[in-house]
């Protein structure tokens, strides 16, 4: 066997490695998932002429929007939250070297809140290009320039990286 083989191998037997894998995919799949809620809960509505349908109730179109937007944004945040906790928990019984701390649990909070965000620029372009489509075809990108790595390098390897895409 060849030494980067090995070494592959060797990532998937320690806790850090398994850790880094499962956070990797899960916020890969997760970002896929608020862009499919944002498109589905908001985006839709500019797509198709419910929007002026909006106008005609006696509540504020903006809060309805901002309802939508907010349903969207907890229902994806919650879902990645319970998420990451079922696979630590998993990990801590099966992983007999798995240790967790405060950090590990601040971790948690911190990327959903990340991967919220980065749903909400994907709903922003689909927004400007009222399509559904543009919308999970954004999340997607995003997911992979954020979460892909090219050699040794991936963008999730710097923390600061979703929260820059959510400021955008």
């Amino acid at each position: 066997l060849s030494e980067s083989m090995i070494q592959d191998t060797l990532q998937f037997q320690s806790f850090v490695g398994i850790k880094t894998i499962s956070d990797a995919i899960i916020a890969l799949a997760f970002i896929i998932y608020a862009g499919v809620n944002y498109g589905r809960f908001v985006v839709n509505d500019f797509a198709s002429s419910r929007m002026e349908l909006m106008y005609t109730y006696p509540v504020s179109r903006v809060k309805i929007m901002y309802a939508k937007i907010g349903v969207a944004a907890i229902v994806t945040c919650v879902s990645m939250i319970l998420t990451k906790g079922v696979t630590y928990g998993f990990l801590a019984i099966t992983v007999p070297s798995a240790h967790f701390t405060l950090i590990n649990v601040l971790e948690i909070f911190t990327s959903a809140i990340a991967v919220t965000f980065m749903g909400q620029i994907a709903m922003a372009v689909g927004i400007w290009r009222k399509s559904v489509i543009t919308t999970v075809v954004t999340a997607f990108l995003l997911a992979v320039f954020t979460q892909g790595n090219i050699g040794s390098v991936a963008l999730y390897d710097f923390p600061i990286i979703p929260y820059i895409f959510a400021v955008i």
